[in-house]
């Protein structure tokens, strides 16, 4: 996180923001449960699929520790959503930030 000044059009300074970058993306989400289309892209040495439906593979969660997934960029996939665990959710919320859960990601559009 950095902390950074947002400039509107009006030349008014916002100094209470944070920029997030994630140098690396956690590819978690299960092909076999997933709707997605099945030819990806191929971008920068990465294959990049389209998402319909997320499914997320519990095998890699149980692997990988929690604050190593409290919040991330999804790998594999074009779109690259953040992705933030249930417990930071209101923080989030809170700030206005509209969230969908992965069960309702493909009813939301």
């Amino acid at each position: 996180m950095h902390p950074s000044v947002y400039i509107d059009e009006k030349d008014h300074w916002h100094e209470d923001f944070w920029y997030l970058i994630f140098p690396r993306r956690f590819d978690c989400w299960d092909r076999k449960k997933s709707d997605y289309n099945p030819d990806p892209i191929r971008l920068g040495g990465f294959n990049l699929h389209s998402i319909y439906a997320y499914s997320l593979d519990e095998e890699k969660l149980n692997n990988t520790p929690l604050n190593q997934r409290l919040l991330f960029k999804m790998g594999e996939t074009q779109e690259a959503y953040t992705l933030c665990h249930k417990s930071l959710a209101h923080i989030f919320r809170d700030s206005g930030t509209r969230l969908i859960t992965i069960a309702g990601f493909e009813n939301a559009w």
